[in-house]
């Protein structure tokens, strides 16, 4: 069986799109756990009324404590033997837990992985994993950690995964709310499997909403994110020194988003600007020379370096 956790922080207008793309009806196998997260809207009121109509819902209402928070709790409470996450204002194919189910157990994997879909206003961008080479069925050892930092496949994000929950429930979930958190949950989940699977299919469509934390301005919890991320470097150079500049290339791209949050609402940390700064220079010549960084990341790169300025300035240049 399958558990899918749904953390909700004010999600109202979102709730009925996600759930009836679940089709609790048919998938009467599938067991869904939403954790409202201290809505302040009227999610909770909605998903005990969906509660009513289906058994295999389950609603947890608790004080707002972040979505790492919700996510432990919802695993905490979890019956499946594989674990999925969805967040509330994206949906899903309605057969896609089950193929993910059936995968692992054919390949006998503890993670697998599906394509997934970007949905803007108006224009849907398939997104599939492309691995080195040829597409792989089965992942192996530290090559995950690798696809991981390359951003072409095994991409850092929780929601396009199943988990095996005995492997989940390893996990030492950061505390707070902050941009990275999923990073740091599956450097550990990777490094404790060397069985991930791919299932070709777009199973999931992530939603891009001006409410998403990642597309906010420089908040306190980007600044944490920052130190996390910090971390997590420390931990890969320990524990892969030879992925040193796979990482490296990695943080580069966080670290310029982190620099382009403080541009679009004018809160500037000097201090955080120069120690990026002096990051990405220092991995400038491998990122340029780097077949799996697009263009588009070089350039931010060298303006980065020329000035934080002409980096935000290029970047509102690009997104109009």
């Amino acid at each position: 069986m399958v558990s899918v956790i749904i953390p909700i922080y004010n999600g109202e207008q979102y709730i009925k799109k996600c759930l009836d793309s679940l089709h609790l009806d048919k998938n009467i196998s599938l067991e869904v756990i939403a954790v409202n997260d201290g809505s302040k809207d009227g999610s909770s009121a909605l998903l005990h009324e969906y509660a009513k109509q289906y058994t295999n819902l389950k609603v947890i209402d608790k004080e707002n404590q972040g979505s790492a928070q919700a996510r432990f709790d919802g695993i905490a409470a979890a019956s499946g033997d594989f674990i999925a996450f969805l967040d509330v204002d994206d949906y899903v194919e309605s057969d896609i837990y089950t193929k993910m189910e059936e995968k692992a157990t054919q390949a006998g994997a503890d993670i697998v992985v599906c394509d997934y879909i970007e949905e803007y206003p108006a224009r849907s961008v398939p997104v599939k994993n492309v691995f080195d080479g040829k597409q792989e069925e089965l992942i192996k050892g530290e090559d995950v950690i690798r696809h991981l930092h390359h951003r072409t496949a095994i991409f850092p994000y929780p929601w396009n995964k199943l988990y095996r929950a005995s492997l989940l429930r390893q996990v030492q979930f950061p505390t707070g709310n902050f941009v990275g958190e999923d990073y740091n949950m599956l450097l550990q989940l990777f490094s404790m499997t060397d069985r991930t699977a791919y299932l070709e299919q777009f199973g999931y469509h992530y939603v891009l909403t001006e409410n998403s934390v990642s597309r906010r301005g420089y908040t306190p919890a980007t600044a944490l994110a920052y130190e996390h991320f910090k971390e997590d470097y420390a931990w890969v150079c320990e524990k892969y020194p030879h992925m040193e500049r796979d990482v490296t290339h990695y943080l580069m791209t966080e670290y310029m988003a982190i620099v382009i949050s403080m541009g679009r609402n004018k809160t500037y940390d000097k201090k955080m600007i120069k120690e990026i700064k002096r990051f990405v220079k220092k991995g400038l010549f491998g990122f340029l020379r780097a077949n799996y960084v697009p263009v588009k990341m070089k350039g931010s790169a060298v303006a980065l370096c020329i000035s934080y300025r002409l980096l935000i300035f290029m970047y509102r240049i690009l997104s109009k």
